[in-house]
């Protein structure tokens, strides 16, 4: 269940990874490893994968490494090469929140559809859906 739920963070915050991705449409899939696969339509394809430790870690071909983990209050983490430090948590209507050292504050919710949703405070917006093979797609509305 807790790498279910890891793997499930690792894959909604792929797009914080790169602003890009969100003036982009983005869709998740598996290898022939079964890692699940990122690729949107300005070229960037990433994996995520397990290091030697059981942590989830996202690599892509723009040269972006970071690798999800747990902090002491059992909160999900987020860094990579470039910098980025970023945490999940809760709120008090108990959505997911995202926040790094960047200055990005974002909530992840459901619409009236059942989709999670994503918008942040940098006016990046956008929600999740099923494509037509039953992959997860990003879909921004920004």
């Amino acid at each position: 269940m807790k790498t279910k739920i890891l793997l499930m963070l690792a894959l909604l915050v792929t797009i914080q990874l790169s602003a890009q991705y969100y003036n982009s449409g983005g869709v998740y899939d598996r290898d022939a490893y079964g890692r699940t696969t990122y690729s949107d339509n300005n070229g960037t394809e990433g994996v995520y994968d397990r290091d030697a430790y059981g942590r989830t870690t996202y690599s892509d071909n723009d040269g972006t490494e970071g690798v999800y983990d747990r902090d002491a209050y059992g909160r999900t983490t987020y860094s990579d090469n470039d910098g980025t430090e970023g945490v999940y948590d809760r709120d008090a209507y108990g959505r997911i929140t995202y926040s790094d050292n960047n200055g990005t504050e974002g909530v992840y919710d459901r619409d009236a559809y059942g989709r999670t949703t994503y918008s942040d405070n940098k006016g990046n917006s956008g929600y999740y859906d099923k494509d037509a093979y039953g992959r997860t797609i990003w879909v921004p509305t920004n």
